[in-house]
C-alpha cells in the first residue's frame, strides 16, 4: 500500500501491524513465492512463515461439500475438483516421498523434517481414485511417519468414507503434550503401545476409535482425558485410569447397551476438577463409586444418564453442577457451600438439598425440557468445553459433533 505526501511516494506497511495470529492466517493461505515478493514485507513474512508454528492437512476442504455436488449434477465439478488439488495439494509434495501430480493424494505422508512446527493436524487423510459417483473409491494413506523433535501437538483424525486407518509412527515425538486420535481402526495393542512412547504427554482426546476394548491410561502427566466412542461402537467394555495429575475428564457414550462402559479410577487419581458424563446405562451406584473418588471437584456436567434416580454430590469445592435430560431423576443433594451455579433441565423437576444461599442468589435454575432447543444444548457444551479445552481447533470439532449428543 502507497500513500502520498507532500509529493512522495510513502510505503505503509499495514498488514505488519495486524496482530500476529491474523498475520498467520493470511499466510497459510499463500505460498511461500508469492508471500516474499513484496520489497517491505520479505524478510519478516519469510521468516514467520518459515517458522509458522502449524501445520495442517485437512482434508474436509477437499471432500466438504462432494456428496450435494454430485446430487447437484453440476458439469464444472471435474473444474472445481481440478481447482482443489491445485490449491489445497500443491504443499503436500514437499512431505511426499512419491511425486505423482496426476494423484496429489498421498500414499506416504512423512514429517521427519518439520523444525519450527510444533502442532500438525491430519484430517480425513485419503486417497481419492475416482470422481465418478458410482465408482468414486476413498482409502486412507498407507502410512504416518512424524519424527520431528519440535512438535508437540498431533491430531489424526480418520475420514468417515474408510474403515480401515493408516500405521501411525510418532515413536521421535517424546516431547508430545497433545494428542487426538479419531481412527475407527486403530488396534488396541497398538494404541496402548503408542500411548506408552509418550512419556509427557498432557492432553489426549479418543474420538471414535472402534476397535478399542479396553482403554488403560498410566501416564504419569496427563491432565486431560476426552474418551467420545462412536454411537455403533459396542466393544469399549473398560476404561482403567491411573493418571496423578489427571485434572479434567469427559466421557461421552451415545449408545444404550446392556453392559456398560465399567470406569475404574486408581487412588492416586485425586485431582479432577471438572468431570463431564453421558453414559445412559450407569447407575446411582455406579455414580456414587465413580464421584467418591474426587473431593477437589469444582465442576460436574451430567448429560442424559436416563437411569440415575437419587444422587448424592459431597465434593466440598464444587462450583458449578449442570444436569440435563435425566428423566428419572428425583432427587439431587450437594453438600458444598461454596455451589454458584446449579442449572437443571428436564422433563420434570427433581427435589434439591442445597445451600440456602444457592436459592436467594438465583444460582438455581431449571427449564423444563420443552423449553430446551438445540442450540442451546450443543453450543452450550461447547462453551462448557472452553473452560478447560484451550485448543480452538479442537473445540471447533467438537462444537461440530455436538448435534449427536443429545
Amino acid at each position: 500500500m502507497r500513500r502520498v505526501r507532500k509529493k512522495k511516494n510513502i510505503k505503509v506497511d499495514r498488514i505488519s501491524e495486524l496482530p500476529e495470529c491474523i498475520v498467520h492466517d493470511i499466510l497459510s493461505y499463500l505460498p511461500i513465492e508469492d508471500v516474499v515478493q513484496t520489497t517491505i514485507l520479505s524478510k519478516r513474512w519469510y521468516s514467520m512463515n518459515k517458522n509458522y508454528p502449524v501445520l495442517c492437512f485437512d482434508f474436509d476442504y477437499f471432500i466438504k461439500n462432494l456428496k450435494e455436488k454430485f446430487a447437484e449434477g453440476g458439469s464444472d465439478f471435474r473444474k472445481a475438483l481440478k481447482t482443489h488439488r491445485k490449491h489445497v495439494y500443491k504443499s503436500l509434495h514437499r512431505f511426499s516421498r512419491k511425486k505423482d501430480a496426476d494423484c496429489p493424494l498421498l500414499e506416504n505422508l512423512t514429517l521427519d523434517s518439520c523444525e519450527g512446527f510444533n502442532r500438525v493436524y491430519i484430517h480425513n487423510l485419503l486417497r481419492l481414485h475416482s470422481v465418478d459417483f458410482y465408482e468414486t473409491c476413498y482409502t486412507p494413506v498407507v502410512k504416518v511417519k512424524i519424527g520431528s523433535q519440535s512438535i508437540q501437538n498431533v491430531s489424526i483424525t480418520a475420514s468417515s468414507l474408510a474403515r480401515d486407518w493408516v500405521k501411525i509412527n510418532i515413536d521421535a515425538c517424546d516431547h508430545l503434550k497433545f494428542l487426538l486420535l479419531r481412527c475407527e481402526g486403530l488396534e488396541q495393542k497398538k494404541f496402548h503401545s503408542l500411548i506408552a512412547k509418550l512419556p509427557l504427554l498432557e492432553e489426549l482426546y479418543i474420538f471414535n476409535c472402534q476397535q478399542l476394548r479396553a482403554i488403560k491410561i498410566s501416564s504419569p502427566r496427563i491432565k486431560t482425558l476426552v474418551v467420545w466412542p462412536d454411537s455403533n461402537d459396542t466393544c469399549l467394555n473398560t476404561i482403567e485410569i491411573a493418571a496423578p495429575r489427571l485434572e479434567n475428564f469427559i466421557f461421552i457414550s451415545e449408545r444404550e447397551r446392556e453392559n456398560p462402559c465399567v470406569i475404574k479410577v486408581a487412588d492416586c487419581c485425586v485431582g479432577l476438577k471438572t468431570l463431564m458424563l453421558r453414559c445412559e446405562v450407569i447407575t446411582d451406584k455406579m455414580f456414587h463409586k465413580l464421584i467418591s473418588k474426587w473431593h477437589l471437584l469444582e465442576s460436574l456436567w451430567i448429560f442424559g444418564c436416563n437411569k440415575l434416580r437419587r444422587i448424592k454430590i459431597l465434593s466440598p469445592q464444587l462450583k458449578r453442577l449442570h444436569i440435563v435430560r435425566c428423566p428419572k431423576l428425583q432427587a439431587v443433594e450437594v453438600g458444598s457451600r461454596n455451589l454458584l451455579k446449579l442449572f437443571c433441565g428436564g422433563p420434570k423437576e427433581p427435589e434439591f438439598s442445597v445451600a440456602d444461599h444457592l436459592y436467594k442468589t438465583g444460582g438455581l435454575r431449571f427449564v423444563h425440557e420443552v423449553d430446551l432447543d438445540f442450540d442451546f444444548l450443543s453450543y452450550g457444551l461447547a462453551k462448557m468445553l472452553r473452560y478447560f479445552i484451550r485448543d480452538e481447533d479442537l473445540v471447533e470439532i467438537i462444537t461440530t459433533a455436538c448435534s449427536r449428543i443429545f
